[in-house]
């Protein structure tokens, strides 16, 4: 619902497991498209910028952002 929310209509038809950026701006998330590939996509809060992140015959997991400590 978050991604829908965000994206609207707009986006591939199924959507799930999305994880926002450590800022905020930024929503990651998996996509089925038509034929049933799973990929992840990333899309700014704001619905602009939809990017496709994988293309690949199998199903991608769920994602999650990478924060470096510093120290």
């Amino acid at each position: 619902r978050v991604v829908r929310r965000v994206l609207g209509d707009d986006g591939p038809a199924v959507q799930k497991a999305p994880a926002w950026s450590p800022d905020g701006k930024l929503l990651v998330f998996q996509a089925e498209d038509d034929e049933g590939h799973i990929d992840l996509y990333r899309v700014n809060l704001d619905g602009s910028g939809l990017k496709q992140l994988t293309n690949t015959d199998e199903a991608e997991s769920s994602a999650s952002w990478f924060v470096p400590s510093h120290g």
